[in-house]
């Protein structure tokens, strides 16, 4: 145990110096949410040991640099009633913080995932953010928001329902006017990838003894999949990618077997390595698209 806490505790130390450095290069996208993530980080690092250390080491990983900005980018300031479906936590606790007006209510089907944002919601007392470990289907339509987001969650939905069930789900979430604002995994062709575990203990679809993972969408898909069943029409779209094609697919093989080694290196990958694009016929490879949906 010593010796654990040795080592995280140097992947700390050496985590800050390249935050810093990406920093101080002028051209780090998502700095702010890097910086939030470390101070609660320290925060709750004597009540929620594991949180606290991953918060210090690695508070946002790889594209969510991207993301998190983007779905800011989205949220204006007449948000009081919002929906975070299964996203990565620290967005909403960010958002929770910055904005203390704003109602967020988090649902999450992932039981241990949802355990721990309760406990990071109780540890941060933050009173205007509320958790639920239930599905999308278990929301009634009754019910509307003002804003609805889902970071890197769609391409993950199988089973029970697929995205395109889910993008109709939460669009009728929506109030008139409202915005949904989703983020996932795009690549040159559409396809889906499977693997050995079942990684959230969800229902997914199978092959064989392989459990569905998720899907990089290409632009068609994205149209045919997301876009065309809701017939939406006032529509944003932005594009981070890798700038040299096979870059991520290498990072991710590293990622999977360094762990949180790898990610402590993430502030300088996103600069040297991946850049915003105009278009998704510009990205040479694989990326992000955000998507921003305006209720008309």
């Amino acid at each position: 145990m010593l010796s654990k806490i040795i080592n995280y505790s140097k992947l700390a130390l050496i985590s800050d110096v390249i935050f810093k450095s990406a920093k101080a290069s002028g051209n780090f996208s998502g700095i702010e949410f890097g910086e939030f993530g470390r101070r609660i980080g320290r925060q709750i690092l004597f009540q929620l040991p594991n949180c606290g250390i991953e918060y210090l080491i690695a508070p946002v990983n790889s594209v969510r640099y991207f993301e998190f900005p983007f779905v800011e980018s989205c949220i204006t300031d007449n948000a009081l009633n919002c929906l975070d479906i299964s996203s990565p936590r620290l967005f909403s606790l960010y958002c929770a913080d910055k904005k203390p007006a704003t109602k967020i209510r988090i649902i999450n089907p992932d039981v241990a995932d949802y355990k721990t944002t309760l406990k990071m919601l109780e540890a941060l007392h933050l009173t205007n953010v509320s958790a639920e470990n239930i599905d999308l289907k278990k929301i009634s339509q009754d019910e509307h928001y003002d804003f609805i987001w889902s970071i890197s969650v769609i391409e993950h939905i199988s089973g029970d329902y697929n995205d395109t069930d889910a993008i109709k789900m939460m669009y009728a979430l929506l109030k008139e006017g409202g915005k949904l604002i989703l983020t996932f995994p795009v690549d040159r062709v559409f396809r889906n990838e499977y693997i050995s575990n079942n990684a959230y203990g969800l229902s997914v679809d199978q092959i064989e003894e392989k459990y569905f993972f998720q899907r990089y969408y290409d632009y068609s898909s994205i149209v045919s999949r997301l876009l065309d069943p809701i017939g939406a029409k006032n529509v944003h779209m932005s594009w981070f990618g890798e700038t040299t094609e096979g870059y991520f697919a290498n990072y991710e093989t590293e990622w999977k077997k360094d762990g949180i080694k790898k990610l402590v290196n993430d502030p300088i990958e996103m600069i040297r390595n991946f850049a915003e694009y105009p278009t998704w016929d510009a990205m040479p490879g694989m990326g992000v698209c955000g998507l921003m949906i305006e209720k008309s």
